[in-house]
């Protein structure tokens, strides 16, 4: 037979001509035969399989991204290398696996099967306990023994990070402001107030024109003292939807909680000027109470 195959994939081994047929103890007894059939067989080359193995690392978040240059590959046939790079990067808390690229320097990638033991980046919010040192790999050895790539100088290093403090409320860690999140909330109580108190207000100046004509003679002035009242309510939708939008912009819930940033003053005023509209409100129906009762001890 003269077939061979040294790739993954299959092709046939042919039966030559000159072929021999012997018994059991190797004797030739071609001459015996003449009417032979012969059947091309099928020579097939499987994927070997190798592992890549990526190293993991954990922190307290600093704003800089955590990474492991640790990367080995085991399995593959003695004679062929190829170039690992750790590409896995962390930076926000949370975590995520070490990811790789693979140059095939003089092996062929399609000959491999690629099994991947990835390494865990995690960042951690601050106040943690102290991170655990990353390990070195210690990658599962396919068939063929195990090959592995270590770093040019030959030393695998361990990465040690430090413990940071836990941030301020007045610094530049990622965190949002519990005291931002009222001040929205107040802002929202109030609008609903004023309209609350606007339309209760409409409906029993409805009732108070039924029952005393006399008074709403002028019913033009009426009217007028009404939209006027209901513009200074339909105002108090502005610094509502200021608020939310500067909440939204400037907080991430998703990170740790302090009391106050950089932007509660900002809040504060917003919620300021919502509590002055609410005073020229509240002012604008105690004049329409006086002039009731005046109005009411002039008709006794």
């Amino acid at each position: 037979a003269s077939g061979s195959q040294t790739d993954v994939g299959n092709s046939a081994n042919v039966v030559d001509n000159g072929y021999v047929i012997k018994d059991a103890n190797g004797n030739d007894k071609t001459a015996n035969f003449t009417n032979v059939t012969t059947a091309d067989g099928t020579l097939t080359v499987n994927p070997k399989a190798v592992t890549v193995t990526t190293g993991s690392a954990s922190k307290v978040y600093d704003g800089t991204a955590l990474t492991n240059a640790t990367v080995g590959i085991a399995g593959l046939v003695d004679g062929q290398s190829v170039t690992l790079v750790a590409t896995g990067s962390q930076t926000r808390v949370g975590s995520s696996n070490n990811t790789y690229s693979i140059a095939w320097d003089n092996a062929t990638a399609a000959n491999y099967k690629v099994i991947e033991n990835l390494g865990k980046l995690t960042v951690r919010a601050g106040g943690g306990p102290n991170p655990t040192p990353p390990t070195t790999p210690d990658p599962t050895p396919g068939p063929g023994g195990p090959e592995e790539i270590i770093p040019e100088d030959g030393v695998v290093e361990s990465i040690t990070i430090s413990e940071r403090e836990t941030p301020l409320s007045g610094g530049t860690t990622a965190a949002w402001a519990l005291l931002n999140l009222l001040l929205t909330i107040l802002t929202g109580i109030i609008m609903i107030a004023l309209l609350i108190g606007y339309f209760t207000g409409r409906k029993r100046e409805e009732e108070d024109r039924r029952t005393n004509r006399d008074r709403y003679r002028n019913q033009y002035e009426d009217e007028s003292k009404l939209k006027r009242k209901g513009f200074l309510r339909l105002l108090s939708f502005i610094p509502l939807i200021v608020a939310v939008i500067v909440f939204i912009l400037t907080e991430d819930m998703r990170n740790p909680m302090v009391f106050v940033d950089r932007w509660t003053i900002w809040m504060a005023v917003i919620a300021a000027v919502q509590v002055i509209l609410a005073l020229f409100c509240k002012k604008s129906y105690e004049e329409d109470e006086d002039n009731k009762e005046y109005w009411n001890l002039e008709k006794a």
